[in-house]
């Protein structure tokens, strides 16, 4: 093999990389300047988009009176175990609770007489509605972005109180089913325990049982 093919590749140090850009300087500052003016440009144009969050802890422990309470309900147990994050976003995303914010929006004053807002807006805001929680602090948010401030306030207090009144309603119909199924279990063992009697008794008229 000649010698010329086996020179080795000279390895690059940051002297080397230093010559270069002194070299290619206009290149460098150009290519900043550029990309400088585009983000400052993108900046000073862009909608501003405004967030606004609600965080609060729920309680499971604590039933409100009622048909849910451990007063007055003896199956209250089975309400009071925790539930993941994933239950309360599925209340969330549920056609009730989105029905139940459109409604209520559709009537707030505050958005209705907001000067510039419309009803994109309003919508916009709703479909930004997101929830999290800390996992070490159990803290949970409710979060909305929107391009007023007054619409991410107004949607962001709409949809904390209709999500407190919406988990009001489901543990009170979930405790109202687990009445219900206690109450149907029972009225079926009765009915099987009269059968179960009258049974006996047609046995024993019939001379085939003997009671001593």
């Amino acid at each position: 093999m000649p010698p010329e093919d086996t020179a080795t590749a000279k390895e690059w140090e940051l002297r080397d990389y230093l010559d270069l850009a002194l070299r290619r300087k206009t290149v460098i500052l150009l290519a900043f300047a550029l990309t400088f003016l585009i983000t400052a440009a993108y900046q000073l144009t862009r909608t501003p988009v405004y967030s606004a969050f609600t965080s609060f802890i729920i309680d499971e422990s604590a039933s409100s009176s009622g048909v849910g309470s451990e007063r007055y309900n003896p199956y209250a147990y089975w309400m009071e175990q925790g539930k993941p994050l994933e239950y309360y976003q599925a209340i969330m995303g549920s056609q009730v609770y989105q029905a139940k914010i459109n409604e209520r929006a559709s009537h707030d004053a505050d958005l209705l007489g907001a000067s510039g807002v419309t009803r994109a807006d309003i919508d916009r805001a709703i479909a930004s509605i997101s929830l999290a929680m800390d996992e070490k602090s159990q803290l949970m948010t409710i979060s909305v972005q929107a391009y007023h401030p007054q619409v991410a306030y107004k949607v962001a207090q709409i949809a904390t109180d209709v999500f407190r009144e919406r988990t009001q309603e489901i543990d009170v119909e979930s405790a109202q089913d687990v009445v219900r199924f206690i109450d149907k279990q029972r009225q079926e063992a009765q009915d099987r325990l009269e059968e179960a009697e009258r049974a006996l008794q047609q046995y024993s008229g019939a001379g085939q049982v003997v009671f001593i």
